[in-house]
């Protein structure tokens, strides 16, 4: 390469440094090219150019404080400088100091308001900061600047979709698509869309979209034994089942295990270790490998949660056999025994995860804010939670009436015998109201306004679960009438 032979030749050449630099970030090596600009400023550090694409490097290397100084420099160097503001919203933005990120994308957007892109990333600012009629105003602005810009229309999608505006939402994806048949997160997000709305068979095909995702919580598994899509016979095969995404999911849908085994498989299941003894005894299933350790034969694979596609399952033909999970015996019993004689009745409570999840906001709530649905008096609460976020720590300790036990929970097999103690589970969307409901025991789930897919959009029930109730937002970010439903439905054990 050209700029490589001039710094073989002039190791301090500052032009092939800053260009070779630039290159090395254009194919996605960051730290590389911080090293070469780095050297590049040391030469000259008065080129405004320059310190903006040092910044670039910096932010691609994730270091976004750094970056935010050289975007300075730059601006410092040329005050009209719309790319450099911009470059450092996005940075602010990256920190979630997302006050500064707005008045920064402003500068960006007040020197040059034909910019698209400084409209959608201020949108996608005020839609962290649930600012959802501003984003839409920004979303359709870099929309009217740039008709073909697809990224703004799959932004507007999701607001739309949080909205409750479903129909538009789909719209707006479709146009996305239309732009960019390709486009993975409008994929992916009217897969979403369409499996919330009921439509499964559309929705499951889309839903494989989720491999092609950067942010995917779980790589895609790559074996040279064929994947399972339903067209090929299992009868005297053997398919690995590997678990993916969290551990609701894999409660959720192992009830597919035995769809496999009376077509003929011999069902092999690879997931997490704290899932072993729970689900080794699971119908139909024949080994459980705890994920890391090595695999036996088998002739073919499929991820867990593509089952349903290549069973060809809809929302109508759920297989829900409750309980389709049973606790040990044996640990039963030492929770009788630990929990000590019922006087009153007994009920588990989640309220949070310690999920990272994106949007775990939306599923999970404070302690202070969840006890509004616990009486004071009458009951034996009974927190189910492995671990308590330490900002819930302090209201926690007010209430004598609940009993925690995380850890002793050493796995979701100690868990399952601990709910199959209890009278009703109340949760939030976690993995716990799936563990409880797939062991049969009465459970309430409160849900955001707009749900995960699986919840569906209207019904206080659901066919994944006959023993489940679901209690809804109606309004964003509001608890208050699901805590006092939950509070009503809890009351009423008193009289059981």
């Amino acid at each position: 390469m050209l700029y490589e032979q001039t710094l073989s030749l002039n190791k301090n050449h500052f032009d092939a440094l800053h260009l070779l630099g630039v290159l090395a970030h254009q194919i996605n090596k960051p730290k590389h090219a911080v090293a070469l600009i780095g050297r590049a400023i040391e030469l000259n550090p008065g080129i405004s150019v320059v310190h903006n694409n040092f910044g670039l490097a910096l932010q691609a290397s994730g270091e976004f404080e750094r970056s935010i100084s050289a975007f300075n420099k730059s601006i410092e160097l040329q005050a009209l400088n719309p790319d450099a503001y911009f470059n450092k919203a996005n940075s602010l933005a990256g920190l979630r100091l997302y006050e500064d990120a707005l008045n920064t994308y402003a500068q960006s957007i007040n020197q040059n308001p034909s910019f698209a892109p400084a409209f959608n990333n201020r949108g996608n600012v005020h839609q962290e900061l649930n600012h959802l009629s501003q984003a839409l105003e920004d979303y359709s602005q870099a929309m009217k600047i740039d008709s073909n810009y697809d990224e703004a229309f799959v932004n507007q999608g999701i607001v739309l979709q949080e909205l409750g505006r479903f129909k538009e939402a789909l719209l707006s994806y479709n146009h996305a698509l239309k732009l960019n048949p390709s486009h993975v997160q409008a994929n992916w997000n009217k897969s979403l869309l369409l499996l919330l709305m009921g439509d499964y068979a559309e929705g499951l095909k889309l839903y494989e979209w989720r491999w092609q995702r950067n942010n995917s919580t779980t790589p895609k598994r790559i074996f040279k034994e064929p994947k399972w899509t339903g067209r090929e016979s299992l009868v005297g095969k053997k398919i690995l089942v590997h678990g993916e995404q969290g551990l609701g999911d894999s409660i959720q849908f192992c009830r597919l295990i035995r769809n496999l085994a009376n077509l003929g498989a011999t069902v092999i299941l690879e997931d997490e270790k704290t899932l072993e003894q729970l689900l080794s005894p699971l119908e139909g299933l024949s080994q459980f490998i705890a994920r890391g350790n090595p695999l036996p034969h088998f002739d073919f694979h499929s991820p867990l949660l593509s089952l349903p596609l290549a069973l060809e399952i809809t929302y109508e033909t759920l297989p829900s056999p409750v309980p389709y999970l049973r606790a040990e015996a044996e640990k039963v019993n030492y929770w009788r025994s630990r929990l000590g004689p019922k006087t009153k009745p007994r009920i588990g409570i989640c309220w949070s995860s310690v999920s990272t999840f994106q949007l775990d906001r939306k599923r999970s709530m404070s302690f202070e804010e969840f006890s509004k649905a616990l009486p004071i008096a009458g009951f034996e609460f009974i927190c189910l939670q492995k671990e308590t976020k330490p900002s819930d720590l302090a209201s926690l300790a007010l209430r004598a009436d609940i009993r925690s036990f995380g850890p002793e929970l050493y796995d979701l097999s100690d868990t399952a015998a601990l709910i199959s103690c209890l009278d009703c589970v109340v949760s939030t969307c976690t993995s716990i109201p799936h563990l409880s409901a797939a062991l049969g025991v009465d459970t309430v789930t409160l849900l955001s306004m707009v749900p995960d897919w699986r919840w569906g959009l209207d019904s206080s029930s659901t066919n994944f679960y006959n023993c489940m109730k679901l209690l809804r937002q109606h309004s964003y970010f509001d608890w208050d009438k699901p805590l006092q439903e939950a509070k009503n439905i809890i009351m009423k054990h008193l009289h059981d």
